[in-house]
């Protein structure tokens, strides 16, 4: 869904400045379910839009193809990984997830036995996020940050997976920063969906948990200063090292 193709804006040109080529590929669905995408699955429904986010070999590929089912998506390449979201307001409701997660992963060992499994917990909505979705986290930004982490560890329980992408730690630990909290809507540009800032520190956050914690990123998005990319890379890193609990910057 939208926070899986926030997540992975820029995780290509991230790439690119560390010269490491990567395929990114990411399904859309609109606020896509896990029982959305475990019915797609099960009937082959080709209801989703499929961007491409590459950098091989100095080029760089940005686009999307319409029309794709998951097989068509599983089927393109041979994957080193796939990751795993729920959509955002079911984020910490574990009910959510299950049996429906669990389905989904192991139908995907099937076309993909050699892909190893990540999770990424997505990020809690800005606090004066006006939308009914925020109810059952009482619209407390740290009470939906806590209860998605406790639905993605109970997760990590129950299913098999190989790595945890800590997006929604590493927005949470930027907005420790009085500066990055102040960016657009708390890293966001609507509440939910994140800005730029929130992109790039997402995206840092992605890289260095699926290849090399120890990457050197050199690269600013033009809409944002060295300050805020910076910081955002401390926010980020400082996340895969604690993925589940909020570090503040000092």
């Amino acid at each position: 869904n939208s926070f899986g193709l926030d997540a992975t804006k820029y995780v290509h040109r991230i790439c690119q400045s560390a010269d490491i080529n990567v395929m990114c590929g990411n399904l859309y669905i609109s606020g896509g379910l896990f029982e959305d995408h475990y019915e797609n699955i099960t009937n082959d429904n080709k209801v989703y839009r499929f961007y491409r986010r590459y950098h091989v070999d100095g080029t760089i590929t940005d686009d999307f193809l319409e029309n794709y089912s998951v097989d068509d998506a599983l089927n393109l390449e041979e994957w080193d990984y796939v990751f795993f979201n729920q959509a955002s307001a079911q984020s910490g409701v574990y009910d959510s997830f299950q049996p429906y997660l669990t389905n989904i992963i192991d139908y995907v060992k099937t076309k993909q036995p050699n892909a190893k499994i990540a999770l990424m917990p997505t990020w809690a909505y800005s606090s004066d996020f006006d939308d009914t979705r925020f109810d059952k986290y009482n619209r407390d930004q740290l009470t939906m940050y806590n209860a998605t982490i406790e639905a993605y560890k109970q997760a990590m329980e129950e299913v098999d997976f190989d790595v945890i992408i800590p997006a929604g730690t590493a927005i949470q630990n930027a907005r420790t920063d009085d500066y990055l909290m102040s960016i657009e809507r708390e890293l966001t540009r609507d509440g939910y969906h994140l800005s730029d800032a929130g992109c790039f520190i997402a995206g840092v956050a992605f890289v260095k948990s699926l290849i090399n914690k120890h990457t050197e990123i050199d690269f600013t998005p033009d809409t944002l200063n060295k300050k805020i990319t910076y910081v955002g890379k401390v926010a980020a890193e400082n996340a895969v090292i604690n993925p589940f609990r909020v570090t503040e910057i000092e």
